[in-house]
């Protein structure tokens, strides 16, 4: 005698229209054939399977509406349930085991199976063995949604992939080979990279764990794949990179991962050889982690509840706000109640990424692991009802205290935000100034004059003459600008010093024959002569320079006197009339000197003659003194300032 089918689950509609004793009735039919068919031997059991609408229908159904139930629902939660969940993973187990239905072999059965034991070690080991035997079969159908998902990522509402993201969340969590398929190609991560950007914040959270999940199947799966982990973790450290250049706060999909999922302590703890590339990757990421938002490592120890708190009312409302946050979590995790949640909640702050992160890995502090999953918030409809939401008008806004400071770039186009984007700039307008002076070979003369300038001062020169170290003799040596202006400067300087009142600025002297001779020699106007005039006379220093350069010496030395001492004919009539004087009267001066004997009379010729030498060489001596001085400047260094003025005229500089 052949068993019945098993009936399909029936939806949530017609279960809340069965009556409590039908639907016990249901329960126990469902559980005792589920029994009978495990007992079946392995042939009898293996055509059972294969065959359409005996196992598979009852299946297909049973795991969707477990995966679709909301906090609500209470026929599919209760302890009878526990028993035809077990039965139901059994039967699947032995199915997997023989050969499968066709009508299984799709994606969203394995998303449910997954999503009803979430923390099952035998599902893992039962979906790696599947896929080792009829991986290419499931490929076929995982090909299809990840095609699905891809569109739907890149389109400009991703938020249309969020419930068939959330629901082939829970098979990445079970199978890794199933992620790790996902992550094939690069196709995936960058779509889940666009919609992130453009995703709201309630699906965000989904497209972290996605890619958490995917990049911890490439380390999981039965073949771990650490080539393509290293490309996608570099492929989003490329898009962070340049999304943080244009905003340094820019919050991306890697962003999230490293700070909110523990994937960078994961890739630490891989040590085989192969993983080495991708470990040096993963560990050069956590310079993107936002310290505030990263989880902290240790938390306080918590309080033992004495129960002296003061009581809370059992009817105490719920802010909207805190109700979305349970939402968002049970997105995720449907199998959570409202009371666990709000648990978790409390316990991190309302922070829901730190709450899913800590979901994920299983991480929770030893009083919330030990709490009941399924614990459901008292009275919330009742809570709901008595919304504090009401509306009410709007305050008018207070009165500054602090004067507002206005300036007159006030409600300017940069003020009203109307200023053209094609006039902004960052930094310098022109950023290839530099480049292009450094580049240009016009100034190439210029500053060949500037070396060559400086290769001719010598600053270790023992002589060196420091007089004119506080005038301005210029740094740039410009050969023809000295020689443009040098014919009209002369000309114009010795009208200056010679009649002075040719520069006036009256009407008689512009008409004057003087003014118009300096016009044509210098082929200037009379206001250009007027005010060189002017600004002669208001730089005495230039003065002191022209006087040198056009008075004191022309740069033509004709005569080239002695600068020794020679002998004179007025120094031979002084030396021979000496010497005559000492040859004819040498004695009697000598007697008149002393005024004794023969000599008294030669003594007073002689003592003239003496005396007219003596005023004789006197004199000679002051000459002689004279022309030393005279001739002093050309010996020693005596002249150095007048020398150097003289070789400034004659070459420009000193050389």
């Amino acid at each position: 005698m052949s068993l019945p089918p098993l009936a399909p689950v029936p939806s949530v509609k017609l279960r809340l229209e069965l009556a409590p004793p039908e639907w016990e009735a249901c329960i126990k039919a469902w559980a005792s054939l589920s029994e009978l068919y495990l007992r079946l031997p392995d042939e009898s059991f293996a055509r059972v399977a294969t065959s359409p609408g005996i196992l598979d229908m009852y299946l297909l159904s049973f795991f969707r509406e477990s995966a679709s139930l909301g906090s609500s629902e209470t026929r599919l939660n209760n302890d009878s349930i526990y028993q035809l969940k077990k039965s139901a993973f059994l039967l699947v187990h032995r199915i997997f085991g023989s050969q499968v239905s066709p009508t299984l072999m799709h994606w969203e059965f394995f998303a449910d199976l997954s999503h009803a034991y979430p923390h099952s070690e035998s599902l893992r080991t039962l979906l790696k063995s599947f896929f080792e035997r009829h991986g290419p079969s499931m490929e076929m159908s995982l090909h299809k949604i990840k095609s699905i998902l891809i569109t739907k990522l890149e389109s400009e509402r991703p938020e249309a992939a969020g419930p068939d993201m959330r629901r082939i969340i829970h098979l990445f969590r079970a199978s890794p080979d199933a992620a790790a398929f996902f992550m094939v190609g690069s196709d995936f991560v960058d779509a889940l990279t666009s919609a992130y950007d453009k995703a709201s914040l309630d699906t965000r959270p989904c497209l972290v764990v996605t890619l958490y999940l995917g990049l911890s199947g490439l380390l999981h799966s039965s073949k771990p794949n650490f080539s393509i982990l290293s490309d996608h973790l570099y492929s989003l450290r490329t898009h962070t990179e340049a999304a943080q250049k244009a905003s340094k706060t820019a919050n991306t999909l890697l962003v999230n991962l490293v700070t909110n999922t523990a994937f960078i302590h994961v890739m630490g703890k891989q040590t085989s050889s192969e993983a080495t590339r991708a470990r040096n990757t993963a560990a050069s990421l956590s310079v993107f982690q936002q310290p505030s938002l990263r989880r902290p490592r240790r938390r306080p120890k918590p309080k033992v509840d004495k129960g002296k708190s003061r009581e809370e009312p059992s009817t105490s409302e719920m802010h909207m706000h805190r109700m979305s946050l349970i939402t968002q979590i049970q997105d995720l995790f449907p199998d959570l109640g409202t009371g666990f949640v709000a648990k978790l909640l409390n316990e991190y702050n309302e922070n829901v990424e730190e709450v899913i992160a800590h979901l994920l890995e299983e991480s929770l502090p030893a009083h919330l692991k030990s709490a009941d999953r399924t614990e459901e918030l008292n009275d919330i409809a009742t809570q709901l009802q008595k919304s504090d939401l009401a509306p009410r008008s709007t305050p008018p806004a207070p009165e500054p205290t602090i004067p507002v400071r206005r300036n007159i770039y006030d409600d300017d186009e940069f003020d009203r935000l109307a200023v053209d984007v094609s006039k902004l700039h960052f930094g310098r307008k022109d950023k290839g100034t530099a480049d292009d002076l450094l580049s240009n070979r016009e100034s190439a003369p210029n500053k060949a004059a500037i070396i060559s300038a400086l290769a001719a001062f010598d600053s270790d020169d023992d002589e060196r003459d420091d007089t004119y170290d506080a005038e301005d003799v210029g740094g740039t040596v410009e050969p023809g600008a000295e020689e443009a202006d040098s014919g009209n400067e002369e000309v114009l300087f010795k009208a200056y010093t010679s009649t002075p009142q040719v520069f006036s600025r009256d009407a008689l002297t512009r008409r004057s024959k003087e003014r118009d001779g300096l016009r044509i020699s210098t082929n200037m106007t009379d206001e250009s002569i007027e005010g060189w005039a002017v600004m002669l006379a208001r730089d005495p220093r230039k003065i002191k320079k022209l006087e040198a350069k056009y008075t004191s010496f022309t740069g033509q030395q004709r005569d080239l006197t002695p600068q020794s001492w020679t002998k004179t004919e007025e120094t031979d009539d002084s030396d021979g009339r000496h010497a005559s004087d000492r040859t004819r009267g040498g004695r009697g001066g000598f007697r008149g000197g002393r005024g004794r004997g023969r000599g008294g009379r030669g003594g007073p010729q002689g003592g003239s003659e003496a005396s007219t030498r003596s005023d004789g060489q006197r004199g000679g001596a002051q000459q002689n003194r004279a022309r030393k001085e005279a001739n002093k400047s050309s010996r020693a260094n005596h002249s150095r300032r007048e020398q150097r003025a003289k070789k400034m005229a004659r070459g420009g500089f000193a050389g």
